[in-house]
């Protein structure tokens, strides 16, 4: 019986990441990183449709148009932002992407808080 031994970077699943230099790493780490926060996010909310169901009483289609909005907002989004990269560029759709995804939160925080405060000024 013979045996055939293959040498440590012959055919190997990862020999491809040994042979990058240290920014094609960083590169490849960078975008597995934007990749699994992505998949959190929509993960998360697949966690939360029960306690949204509970909460706010809404049926299960109320539900799934929610998980649907979420799937084509995403897509729309995808597809609007490589038509402003391929325009202004990537990096600067990515600044720009960054400053709307930080100030919504704020935004939308200051919105309520002024009705609240509105509201029971009456």
């Amino acid at each position: 019986m013979s045996t055939t031994t293959i040498g440590n970077t012959d055919h190997h699943p990862t020999a491809w990441y040994s042979q990058m230099r240290p920014r094609e790493k960083s590169t490849f780490w960078a975008c597995t990183g934007g990749w699994i926060l992505d998949a959190m996010d929509v993960q998360i909310l697949s966690f939360a449709i029960p306690a949204i169901i509970a909460a706010f009483a809404i049926t299960n289609a109320d539900a799934g148009l929610i998980g649907t909005a979420t799937l084509l907002s995403s897509a729309f989004g995808g597809w609007f932002a490589g038509a402003l990269s391929d325009r202004f560029g990537r990096v600067r759709t990515l600044q720009i992407t960054i400053a709307w995804f930080a100030s919504s939160p704020f935004s939308a925080a200051s919105r309520r808080a002024t009705r609240s405060f509105s509201s029971s000024a009456r």
